[in-house]
């Protein structure tokens, strides 16, 4: 069974399915999933069709928040202010290439 780990409605009206991970081994299942679900044509309840997107978000033992995909200063900085190592900031610029290329907005939102 393929499940989403958050629906819901912004106050425009949008729906969001949401894959929520803590886990960087959990990334690639969340995007498998993601890309899923952004092929769906069109979704509809009760006959009414609904405007949706998908979105990772991703939550970690880090400082501030910040939306992917997105410009390589914006990236930087926020590796600087967080005190990423090089593995870290590789695979965040990673992360934020696959989004980019998939068309995908994501979520980093740090619990610290």
């Amino acid at each position: 069974m393929l499940t989403a780990d958050e629906v819901f409605q912004t106050s425009d009206g949008i729906l969001i399915i949401q894959e929520s991970k803590n886990a960087e081994d959990d990334i690639k299942d969340g995007l498998f999933k993601l890309l899923l679900y952004s092929s769906i044509d069109n979704l509809s309840l009760e006959g009414v069709r609904i405007a949706f997107r998908t979105r990772p978000r991703l939550t970690g033992e880090f400082k501030g928040s910040i939306e992917l995909p997105a410009d390589a200063d914006r990236l930087r900085k926020f590796c600087e202010q967080n005190a990423l190592n090089k593995v870290h900031h590789d695979r965040l610029r990673w992360l934020n290439e696959e989004l980019r290329r998939l068309g995908i907005s994501g979520l980093l939102e740090g619990r610290g």
